[in-house]
This record gives C-alpha cells, sequence and structure tokens, in this order.
C-alpha cells in the first residue's frame, strides 16, 4: 500500500496537472498498474501502522538478566557462554529458542 502522500501525488498529477497515467508512473516510479488502482479509488487510504514486535525474551522478563550477561561480559567478569545463560534462562522458565536469544543479544550489544 502506498502512504498517503504519494497517493495525494498521484491523484494531484492526474487531476490538476493532467498527466497521463504512463507519466506519473514514470515520473514517480510506481508501476502502471498500481497508479492505475490508486486513481480508480473513491478515497485516500490510510497506510497501517507496523506493529512493533516484543521479542519473547522482553515478554517473559528475561531482560534484565540479558542486560547483566552482556554488562558483565564487557567488563571481561563473565566467562560464560550465550549457551550457558541460554540453560540458564531455559531453568528459568525461558521457552524461546537459542537462536532468538544470540539474536537479541546481538541487537542490544555494544559494537567493538
Amino acid at each position: 500500500m502506498l502512504d498517503a502522500e504519494m497517493q495525494v501525488l498521484i491523484r494531484a498529477l492526474a487531476h490538476n496537472l493532467n498527466y497521463s497515467q504512463t507519466q506519473i508512473a514514470q515520473f514517480t516510479g510506481v508501476s502502471l498498474p498500481t497508479v492505475r488502482k490508486y486513481l480508480k479509488k473513491d478515497k485516500i487510504e490510510a497506510s497501517a501502522k507496523k506493529r512493533k514486535r516484543t521479542c519473547i525474551v522482553e515478554k517473559q522478563g528475561f531482560h534484565h538478566r540479558v542486560h547483566e550477561w552482556i554488562a558483565s561480559k564487557e567488563q571481561g567478569a563473565e566467562k560464560s557462554t550465550v549457551l550457558d545463560l541460554y540453560e540458564e534462562l531455559k531453568d528459568s522458565g525461558y521457552t524461546g529458542s537459542y537462536e532468538t536469544l544470540a539474536r537479541y543479544i546481538r541487537s542490544q550489544s555494544v559494537p567493538e
């Protein structure tokens, strides 16, 4: 779905400046079938906002422990691996996968 701004532009080019559908497609970089589709519509559609997904690590409340683990790793105090942390969290009730935990850690860690 095109955002409302692009829909307005397509309509303005067609109705106010008398651009052909082909000219609108070339000008905007939108495909010709898409231009036709939005010119047929009676009104401009509001684009749906994407919902931010919450990681299972956060949903289950383990993010505090993960952040503690990351901080101690950065200080050199922590010698355990992600697998060790995963097993610790599993024992505490974590139901996510190892890959999800590793991806979460990568997203939270400061690059060196």
